[in-house]
């Protein structure tokens, strides 16, 4: 499904700012590691260091997207400070107790529970601030997309080694990805 968001944003790529931009690449990279796992699996050797990789370059992309989204400056620093601060923790996780060829339980969940906080703060301000007051603006639609995305793996992720739920985290992309390509196609209005 990163394939359609990708589209739709590289058709109107000239009209996006900073922000809708990382988006693309954000997509664009999916879309990459997408492959490179599906070609490596097929040759039967483990993968599981690309997840590993995927989750540190999509905390940091989707977080630099609603820190370019937040107005407040304080909010802004905070976001930056929790950037960094998760990325050090990825490689050192990575070096010590989280094995790159099994499934990342930890930084993933917490991964996924960060960028949860992040795009509801964000929400939060802008129903606050009245800076966004239509439901289907571009931004509502992608962070709802996105906090259906990351929220529903949070639970994946937390429980992935009790049950096997992978079939509810397929789904649940599904109707992120959905709705997000709904955000952008509401671009092509503005």
């Amino acid at each position: 499904m990163d394939i359609v968001a990708f589209v739709l944003l590289f058709v109107t790529y000239k009209r996006h700012d900073k922000s809708l931009r990382i988006l693309l690449y954000y997509f664009g990279i999916g879309i990459i590691f997408t492959l490179v796992e599906g070609l490596l699996a097929k040759q039967s050797i483990n993968n599981l260091f690309m997840l590993h990789t995927f989750t540190l370059i999509e905390a940091l992309l989707i977080g630099y997207v609603y820190y370019e989204w937040m107005s407040d400056m304080k909010i802004r620093k905070w976001y930056k400070t929790v950037l960094i601060v998760f990325g050090l923790l990825w490689f050192a996780s990575k070096f010590t107790f989280e094995n790159v060829m099994e499934f990342d339980n930890i930084t993933a969940t917490l991964e996924v529970g960060l960028l949860s906080l992040i795009i509801l703060i964000n929400i939060y301000k802008w129903l606050q601030q009245d800076i966004i007051p239509e439901f289907f603006s571009p931004q509502i639609l992608i962070s709802l997309g996105f906090l259906i995305q990351f929220t529903g793996s949070f639970v994946v992720f937390a429980f992935s080694n009790v049950l096997t739920v992978w079939t509810i985290y397929n789904i649940v992309s599904i109707i992120s990805r959905i709705i997000i390509s709904g955000g952008i196609l509401t671009l092509r209005n503005q």
